[in-house]
């Protein structure tokens, strides 16, 4: 039964886990030899002065009892030089102290160390002998027992799983029957006379205190916590305290003092703690001691008695139920026997855990494994019923599985219950919902033929009462039967004998009735029967259903298809004419399916891509499109927000055709994309055309630059010949000459800046340093300024503002071009405001109008060629290529231009151009360092 022991020591353990810690007994202190303590002192053994100092600072703190937890002396204690331990023994002599002896191995016992441990020995008759043959008393010197007020044993005995549960509280060496170190420091801390505690059976009485033990005289210890519970002072630390602090530690407390370290303790498992010091265990046991908190043993007998009474509780719960709420109910009164048990230990009752639960589980698994094999037998006889009907189900699935045909199906199922029930006759009979009355269906027997002439009233004969009723009828005897229709059976001429009616059921309502007559060997109709052909009814009426619900399906796949082919005819001459408009455009159009292969081609897209006389359909087109742009145009993702992507393609190298291709996405039923559509416009020709128009505006550009030229000096000249004749009429004109040359000048510089931007070249930059702003802004505008008498032009520009790093004349270009601008845009005149504001390593320039403004969609593509705002275009003159210039030549020096705008009240133009940091030098540097 060691299986038990073990499973009762571990619900033991898993019970004090449950628990938790409790508070230590505030009484009992422990001053260990420690390892910091050795090294303070020296390593151990300790010198005789050492342990008498310390005893006596501790007695002269006035504790109840100190108990010394020294299982081998010979380690702790050195031997004393004069052979004399007077000092020590003197301290024992003065001081509440007891001494420990242990059962070690080794040999005998010197005779002086038995006579005085004889008179510490107890009378306790019955307390049994350990088996200590070859075991020996391990005690401090014979001079030091003398003067000891009490001497007690620490010996202890695990379980035989290695945990100590019990202590010793009286231990049988040779028939001598010693104290507990815990119990001689209680007697000694009670102040009672020597060998005071008397052994009675069941515990231990000492005083008033009756303590309750196992028959081996252990008491079984409610531990309080695990390792460190109770407070610890370290040995050396004891010698270095004041006065104060050992009254304050050690008054009216029971010390303990022993070895709390590997090399000279003994450590042991605990319910509580992996392993606890030999002394911990004894502060533990001298807890429940002081403060009378035992674990008690149950009487045996009630233990039976709550075990037998949990057994019959378990069978009369159990009894009578099916095997899961057996098993249930079994498993709850487990837990609820470990919850009661749980709750005994925490009041300080200890019994046998396993035994209990073993009860209630053996009795719930017997009384389970009787209940299944009744189960199982119900099962068998459940078996053969199912066996039986499944056959008949079996039966009529290969019936129907045999035929389509609703009467031919019918015929068959009759005959099989012909077969099966072994009747003379048998018949179906269906309600027909336009009479309600009952006709024969099916009829066999020697009188079929002549009893499908007839129908039934519901409620009329056997068969209309199973109709009305819908609950089947068995008849033994139908002679003498009233329920029987006469008329009938009188007009063929047959004899009922028996009878068998079921329903014929389908959505509750009843759709007809199955009758059996006479059985063979005049055998009675059983319920067995009824449920058998109650189940071939039932299957009948779902066929019956099921050949209604066909019939309606053919007819209505019959019509789909009908318009399925409609459909198809349709979506072929669709195809046709698509084809035959795709074949016939005049731009090439290709197709792919959503896996990337070509579906469609038309003649113009194969004579741009070279693929005349190719069967390319079903191919992946990147193997078979040699233009890469083509194909990558293709790879690109397309979405609902971006359905399409364009871009122009040169096919056949510099003066080979120019083709626009748009790829589109072809959208799914779902919304998912099904493939893509490209469409190839030849875009040649209009590509010639403006290389055209790019060429003849370069041309003109270069030819009118000369003549202007001269006709600029020569106006110039005028303006200051009639300056010196002060005629004002002739100067107003010259002046007029001068600004609309300047005009045409700067409209020439904007062709040639176009004509170099399309041709790619970079633009000639003249980077030079702007040193005043404001005077050079000044200057441009009023050459503007002149031109319109209905706008006021204001600068808003700081008197001394950073130089320009930039082309004085190109920024000068966008200046002329963005107030020009202002005045055309703004017909009703107003005020043109021009600021100045650095902002970082850029300057940034605005010009802002209170005229016309510009739409959200037309902004967009202002900054385009030829484009201009669409506000009052017929009357406002220009060529579109202002802002489209403008833009380029602040790029060209680094800087951004954009605007802001508000229909009906203004624009505002910005643009930014770097301010100066020494670029020429870094040019120069830059310079020399390429020469070098």
């Amino acid at each position: 039964m060691q299986w038990l022991n073990g499973l009762d020591n571990w619900l033991g353990s898993l019970a004090f886990r449950l628990r938790g810690e409790l508070p230590p007994e505030p009484h009992v202190v422990m001053v260990t030899v420690d390892r910091p303590s050795e090294d303070h002192l020296r390593p151990l053994p300790w010198s005789e002065a050492v342990w008498a100092e310390a005893l006596r600072r501790i007695n002269g703190a006035r504790p109840s009892a100190i108990a010394l937890d020294v299982p081998e002396w010979d380690e702790v204690l050195a031997a004393p030089q004069s052979g004399l331990m007077t000092d020590l023994a003197q301290v024992l002599r003065d001081s509440p102290i007891v001494l420990s002896l242990a059962v070690v191995e080794g040999e005998g016992e010197r005779r002086e160390v038995m006579e005085v441990l004889g008179g510490v020995a107890l009378e306790a008759g019955g307390l049994p002998q350990l088996p200590l043959e070859q075991m020996h008393l391990s005690v401090a010197p014979v001079e030091l027992l003398r003067e000891a007020r009490g001497i007690g044993c620490i010996s202890i005995y695990p379980d035989l799983d290695g945990v100590v549960r019990s202590v010793p509280l009286l231990v049988n060496y040779k028939n001598s029957v010693f104290p507990s170190l815990a119990l001689e420091a209680l007697r000694v801390g009670q102040k009672l006379p020597a060998r005071s505690a008397n052994w009675a059976g069941t515990g231990v009485a000492m005083g008033e205190a009756r303590i309750p033990t196992l028959s081996t005289g252990e008491m079984l210890v409610n531990y309080a916590g695990g390792y460190r519970c109770y407070p610890q002072v370290p040995f050396y630390s004891v010698l270095e305290m004041s006065g104060e602090e050992l009254k304050e530690r050690f008054g009216d407390k029971y010390v303990l003092i022993g070895p709390v370290h590997g090399e000279t303790a003994v450590f042991l498992r605990t319910p509580t703690a992996a392993r606890l010091p030999g002394l911990e265990v004894q502060a533990n046991a001298l807890g429940n001691l002081l403060r009378g908190d035992y674990l008690r043993p149950m009487p045996a007998l009630v233990w039976l008695v709550i075990v037998l009474a949990l057994c019959l509780l378990t069978g009369i719960a159990v009894t009578g139920r099916n095997i899961g709420v057996a098993a249930l109910i079994t498993a709850i009164l487990a837990v609820v026997v470990w919850i009661a048990l749980f709750a005994l230990f925490r009041h300080g009752i200890w019994t046998s855990w396993s035994g209990a639960l073993l009860g209630v589980l053996l009795t719930g698994a017997t009384l389970l494994a009787r209940q299944a094999g009744i189960s199982d037998q119900d099962k068998v006889q459940a078996e053969l019923r199912l066996q039986s009907r499944l056959g008949a189900i079996a039966g009529i699935g290969k019936l129907i599985d045999s035929s389509l045909d609703r009467q031919q199906l019918l015929d068959q199922t009759m005959h099989w219950v012909e077969d099966e029930l072994d009747v003379e006759a048998c018949s179906l009979l269906l309600l027909d919902e336009k009479t309600n009355r009952l006709r024969f269906e099916v009829a066999l027997g020697p009188k079929g033929d002549q009893a499908k002439d007839f129908t039934l009233e519901i409620g009329e004969g056997i068969v209309g009462l199973v109709a009305k009723s819908g609950e089947p009828i068995i008849i033994n005897n139908a002679r003498q039967d009233p329920r029987k229709n006469q008329d009938i059976a009188r007009a063929i001429d047959y004899q009922l004998e028996k009878v068998l009616c079921v329903p014929m059921t389908l959505h509750g309502k009843v759709i007809g009735v199955i009758e059996a007559m006479n059985k063979r060997h005049n055998a009675d109709f059983t319920l067995h029967d009824a449920s058998l052909l109650t189940v071939i009814a039932q299957q009948a009426s779902m066929f019956l259903e099921n050949a209604r619900l066909y019939g309606v399906l053919q007819d209505r796949v019959d019509y789909a298809n009908a318009e399925l082919l409609a459909a198809m005819r349709e979506l072929r001459a669709q195809k046709a004419r698509i084809e035959t408009l795709v074949e016939e455009m005049v731009d090439g159009v290709m197709s792919v399916d959503g896996t990337g292969k070509i579906v469609l081609v038309n003649s113009v897209a194969r004579r741009m891509l070279g693929l005349q006389g190719r069967e390319v359909e079903g191919e992946r087109l990147e193997v078979v499109v040699a233009q890469p742009q083509i194909a990558a145009l293709f790879s690109l993702p397309l979405s609902q927000e971006a359905p399409s992507v364009s871009e122009e393609v040169r096919l056949g190298g510099e003066d080979g055709q120019v083709v626009r291709v748009t790829v589109a996405m072809i959208e799914g039923a779902a919304g998912e994309q099904a493939g893509k559509c490209a469409v190839l416009t030849d875009v040649t020709h209009f590509k010639q055309l403006d290389q055209m128009k790019t060429d003849l505006v370069s041309f003109v550009s270069h030819e009118l630059k000369t003549p202007l030229t001269s006709i600029g000096l020569y106006g110039h000249m005028l303006k200051e010949k009639l300056k010196e004749q002060k005629i004002d009429e002739a100067q107003d004109m010259a002046a007029a000459i001068d600004r609309q040359m300047i005009r045409m000048k700067h409209m020439v510089e904007d062709f040639l800046n176009v004509s170099r931007i399309e041709q790619g070249r970079p633009l000639d930059m003249l980077w030079h340093e702007i040193t005043n702003v404001r005077g050079f802004v000044e200057e441009v505008v009023n050459i503007e300024a002149r031109a319109s008498r209905d706008h006021e032009i204001s600068l808003d520009m700081p008197l001394q503002l950073p130089s320009l790093w930039a082309d004085r004349g190109k920024v000068e270009e966008v200046f002329i071009n963005l107030v020009n601008n202002a005045i055309k845009y703004s017909p009703d005149g107003g005020l043109i405001s021009i600021r100045a504001e650095q902002q970082g390593d850029m300057m940034q320039f605005s010009v802002a109008d209170m005229g016309l403004g510009i739409s959200e969609e037309e902004r967009g593509r202002l900054f385009q060629r030829f484009a201009r705002a669409q506000a009052d275009q017929r009357r406002i003159s220009g060529t579109g290529l202002g802002l489209f210039v403008c833009k380029a030549l602040i790029e060209a020096h680094g800087g951004r231009i954009w605007l802001e705008s508000t229909p009906g009240k203004g624009s505002t133009f910005y643009f930014t151009v770097p301010v100066y940091r020494g670029q020429d030098k870094e040019t120069r540097a830059n310079a020399d360092a390429g020469k070098a």
